[in-house]
């Protein structure tokens, strides 16, 4: 406003001396600004004002005392969830559990685990369990490749293609634990980015998962999955699967025979099934085995097989 005023001052002096229609058009123009600056300061006065009686308001004050012991329940509920997996005997025997559960209930487990964690983001988990099961999936994703591998252009029948099925289904069901459990100890949107890359069926897509893959995980766990995601020749990733463990020689029947006697459920039934017609000694002693089994479903599946064989 100060210098406005002095404008207009020495715009008036001009005018006694010049008298020009230019002189008065400025001089306008520095009355509007000052006029303009005026308006806005009341307004800026007015504001502060309404604020100083809203900042003073009880029923305001109320609400904020309110918001502050909301935020303090909600750190008390954060500390007690972290300190659940240290303190409460339940959540350790289910940690437990997940290492001898079947396939079907590691995921539902590793589901629920990924809720809470997208639900309480400083809920962390512990990084050298989260590791061993990410060896343990990722070593059992690499047996199933080579089981697929070595099955192929072998017996191609329903039976046979019945369990090459199965075998695709859990390698899909496996890559997906994989990936909910590095979502338990890295950024879980930065893993469901990469794993939906992956699982896009898009080129593009997929180099840009495996980049991003590539910058995240740590050297001792990137050693495990990025092997998995090698877009070269089964054998190149079979390769690689061996230096890091050992798969095997990778006999059909020996695969074939662990199948029949594996925890999977659905795999064992299949794989018996798969034999029919066969005339493998051992395989067969595995099926009569079989045919005594407690589950059911294993043990009608084995009968069935040795009816049609003896047929």
């Amino acid at each position: 406003k100060d210098t406005a005023d002095k404008v207009a001052e020495a715009l008036q002096g001009d005018l006694d001396a010049y008298d020009t229609a230019e002189a008065r058009l400025e001089l306008g123009k520095a009355r509007a600004t000052v006029e303009t600056w005026e308006g806005k300061l009341k307004d800026a006065e007015d504001a502060l004002n309404a604020a100083d009686e809203a900042l003073s308001d009880p029923d305001l004050q109320a609400k904020r005392r309110a918001y502050e012991d909301h935020e303090r329940t909600l750190d008390r509920l954060r500390a007690r969830i972290r300190d659940t997996g240290a303190n409460d005997p339940q959540y350790q025997q289910l940690r437990a559990d997940l290492k001898k559960a079947e396939a079907w209930l590691k995921f539902h487990i590793v589901k629920g685990l990924n809720r809470l964690r997208a639900r309480y983001s400083d809920l962390h988990f512990d990084s050298r369990q989260i590791k061993q099961a990410l060896i343990s999936e990722t070593r059992r994703y690499y047996e199933i490749l080579q089981v697929l591998h070595n099955r192929d252009g072998l017996d191609d029948n329903p039976a046979a293609r019945l369990l090459t099925t199965a075998l695709e289904e859990k390698q899909q069901q496996n890559l997906e634990r994989i990936f909910r459990l590095l979502g338990l100890v890295y950024p879980p949107r930065d893993v469901y980015n990469a794993f939906h890359g992956i699982v896009s069926g898009r080129k593009t897509l997929y180099a840009n998962a495996v980049e991003l893959l590539d910058n995240l995980l740590k050297s001792d766990v990137k050693k495990y999955i990025l092997p998995i995601l090698d877009d070269t020749s089964a054998e190149s990733v079979l390769r690689r699967a061996q230096e890091l463990f050992d798969l095997g020689n990778g006999d059909w029947e020996e695969e074939l025979a662990g199948l029949i006697t594996g925890r999977d459920r659905w795999l064992r039934c299949c794989a018996i099934y798969s034999t029919r017609g066969k005339t493998s000694e051992r395989l067969r002693k595995l099926v009569v085995a079989a045919s005594d089994d407690v589950d059911p479903m294993i043990a009608e599946t084995a009968r069935l097989v040795l009816a049609g064989d003896a047929g």
